[in-house]
């Protein structure tokens, strides 16, 4: 299959997704015209899809032999792609069905020339609306610990030292970073790894106050219990 990027031509369009949940699916609705194919781009944790970048122009060449059975592939760090043809779109109540990874997914209009072995992908104008989020509320805990005092020989102690103890609930596709936290009289933000989250729960030094945590990704959503 040869892909063609061509420009955007107000006659083969999709415009204003809209996410949709439905206990845990998720899925695209949306406006559109004239399409065979819908190529949805999801870029995970969240951030703008330019589909005139020459690299992702690349990753996706090298894959067009799976086109247009496409469904969720990792083509570059964090970026997956599904292609989803508009039969199957009708039959499933006029949406696209997600693979409901917390990101951000743009969706290109695609038109599909068999005699050719090629599909047309059109490239939105900038300020076309073509992207959507698929959000998450994590909740966590924050609570403040400390160690035993320690005594030692001819009557010296160490103090017990305090601590904060974070515990986030399970979160599916975590990437480094998606979760920062920072102090009150700090500028500097620290990332919350994968392994804080898969492990549950994590230690942090309370020399500089209480931690705050803020979400880096689109999408992804702090709740504080």
């Amino acid at each position: 299959m040869v892909l063609e990027f061509c420009e955007n031509d107000g006659n083969t369009v999709v415009l204003n997704p809209r996410i949709i949940k439905k206990g845990n699916r998720f899925s695209m609705e949306l406006t559109e015209k004239n399409c065979d194919l819908f190529l949805v781009i999801a870029k995970v944790p969240g951030g703008k899809v330019d589909l005139k970048d020459p690299e992702i122009q690349d990753a996706l060449q090298r894959n067009a032999r799976v086109f247009p059975d496409v469904t969720d592939l990792n083509i570059l760090e964090n970026i997956y792609v599904s292609c989803i043809k508009w039969s199957n779109y009708r039959i499933n109540d006029y949406a696209l069905d997600l693979s409901s990874r917390i990101a951000e997914y743009t969706v290109f209009a695609c038109k599909e020339l068999e005699n050719e072995n090629k599909i047309q992908i059109f490239v939105q104008d900038e300020d076309a609306a073509c992207s959507a989020y698929v959000s998450l509320t994590v909740n966590y805990r924050l609570t403040k610990v400390s160690t035993e005092e320690k005594k030692k020989f001819f009557g010296s102690s160490r103090p017990a030292q305090i601590y904060y103890k974070i515990e986030f609930d399970e979160i599916q596709d975590y990437q480094d970073g998606s979760i920062v936290y920072t102090f009150n009289d700090s500028s500097l933000k620290y990332p919350v790894t994968g392994e804080m989250i898969k492990a549950g729960k994590a230690f942090i030094e309370s020399g500089r106050g209480e931690p705050v945590f803020l979400s880096n990704a689109s999408g992804l959503e702090l709740k504080r219990l």
